[in-house]
């Protein structure tokens, strides 16, 4: 309900979006919420990563986007809540990345670092200036696989 349990210091100020967040998705236990350079560039350009590029990325996180709304504001909380549903990934146009587990905070760190990593690596990987090779239809359905052994 965003009253403040424990601890001395204030809660975030983005309380509203993190409780939006776990009302809308009973299976959130944890939320991660940050401005990663390499990943906030891609929601500055309001543009996901290209998909389909690395295992980790595919097997563990599952992106989308939400439209700029003024941080801290029950409009932005909704619009992240809205797809907690089908994304575990959330990239906040013109503002950062939330992520969140239904297992721990560690995970929901971990898909923060995975995708911060994934961003930095495709950012990279344009200045080569070659096409990058995406994974066939094949690969995906192994690495979809994968994921579903794993409970994800």
């Amino acid at each position: 309900d965003g009253n403040q349990l424990r601890g001395r210091r204030k809660r975030t100020s983005e309380i509203l979006m993190h409780g939006q967040m776990m009302k809308r998705q009973p299976k959130i236990v944890a939320s991660c919420h940050a401005q990663p350079p390499h990943a906030t560039a891609f929601a500055l350009v309001g543009e996901v990563p290209p998909l389909k590029m690395l295992p980790e990325f595919e097997v563990f996180c599952a992106i989308g986007i939400a439209p700029y709304r003024t941080p801290s504001s029950p409009e932005m909380g909704k619009l992240v809540a809205d797809l907690c549903g089908h994304c575990n990934t959330i990239l906040m146009a013109s503002h950062g990345v939330v992520t969140w587990s239904s297992k721990h905070l560690e995970e929901a760190y971990w898909r923060m670092e995975i995708l911060e990593s994934y961003c930095r690596t495709i950012i990279a990987a344009r200045q080569i200036g070659k096409r990058m090779k995406i994974f066939s239809t094949s690969q995906m359905e192994e690495l979809m696989q994968l994921k579903q052994s794993f409970g994800l």
